[in-house]
């Protein structure tokens, strides 16, 4: 009698070992593109050493063809190439937020912001109207700015740079702080600790924007950094450590029984750090925890996860009983 075995899925080790028994490790789930299931795993792209920068990573972004990081103190651009080019400083050392207007880089730092263009370099913002932003979006020629006490400040048309104490407005659905402002899909999302206000860019009105009729989602988000997007959808780990995605104002719970077992152990999740990524066509996004040193990666396509992990860690284990 031949029994099959499951070997491309799942991947991740359940509580109860006959419901999901295997662990996989650094390999990713292809799908079928006709019966739209998952056919193979295919490893995961090692560590070859494309550029090299100095300093513990705090964050990056793209713009005109070039990636922007910040490392350390330094603000540096990555050609596709590799080549490498420090820009400025950057102060302190906590991770930062980064959005362009297509020539404008926005880096918020906390009490620090800065602007980088070609054309002028990097400069610290020094407005007087804009206070401490952990966070900065863009949508429709405006930078929107993450302020305390569940504020926000919107920028002049077309420049990061210029706030003016009009255009600042207050998530007030309900009392919890702002920690995070994120733009997608025309919609301005205002993550609170915990609710999340969807707002839209009306035109009218200083700032220029304006909340989405039902748009208030009683869903908090875990840390500031814990949220990102790809092309078709807002990814965030809520305050109760649910791995949701957002297509408009509808919300979607991702996870599993056995991911939130796994993420129920973690100590704290608030530092977590998200970014998206596209391999092979396909669709990524990785929740990687700090605190944890773990580092999960959710397929779009399949809706399947699985396990990152450096050094020679790459492994599917099956578990028998």
């Amino acid at each position: 009698m031949r029994v099959p075995i499951p070997i491309v899925g799942p991947f991740y080790t359940n509580r109860s070992l006959p419901l999901s028994a295997q662990t996989t490790k650094n390999y990713y789930p292809e799908i079928n593109s006709e019966s739209r299931e998952v056919a193979s795993l295919m490893p995961t792209p090692g560590l070859t050493s494309f550029a090299s920068v100095g300093g513990a990573f705090r964050g990056a972004h793209s713009m005109g063809g070039l990636l922007y990081e910040v490392s350390g103190t330094s603000l540096y651009s990555i050609s596709s190439v590799g080549a490498v080019t420090s820009i400025g400083t950057i102060a302190g050392g906590d991770p930062v937020v980064m959005d362009d207007g297509n020539s404008q880089l926005i880096i918020a730092a906390g009490s620090k912001k800065y602007s980088y263009t070609t054309a002028a370099g990097l400069a610290e913002i020094t407005d007087t109207d804009l206070g401490n932003a952990n966070s900065v979006a863009f949508l429709n020629t405006h930078f929107i700015y993450q302020q305390s006490n569940g504020n926000f400040a919107s920028s002049a048309s077309g420049d990061g740079t210029n706030v003016d104490a009009l255009d600042i407005a207050k998530a007030e659905s309900d009392g919890d702080d702002l920690l995070r402002v994120l733009t997608n899909s025309q919609y301005l999302y205002l993550f609170g600790s915990e609710t999340i206000e969807t707002w839209y860019n009306s035109g009218v009105g200083n700032p220029p924007f304006d909340r989405v009729q039902g748009g208030v989602l009683d869903y908090g988000i875990a840390g500031t950094y814990a949220a990102t997007k790809s092309n078709d959808f807002t990814y965030f780990l809520d305050h109760k450590r649910v791995p949701r995605r957002l297509s408009g104002i509808s919300s979607q719970k991702i996870s599993n029984p056995a991911i939130s077992q796994e993420w129920s152990k973690y100590s704290d999740v608030s530092d977590a750090r998200m970014f998206a990524f596209t391999l092979d066509g396909g669709e990524f996004i990785a929740f990687t925890f700090p605190s944890a040193n773990k580092t999960w990666v959710f397929h779009e396509a399949s809706g399947q996860w699985f396990e990152w992990a450096t050094g020679s860690n790459r492994h599917i284990q099956l578990a028998t009983n």
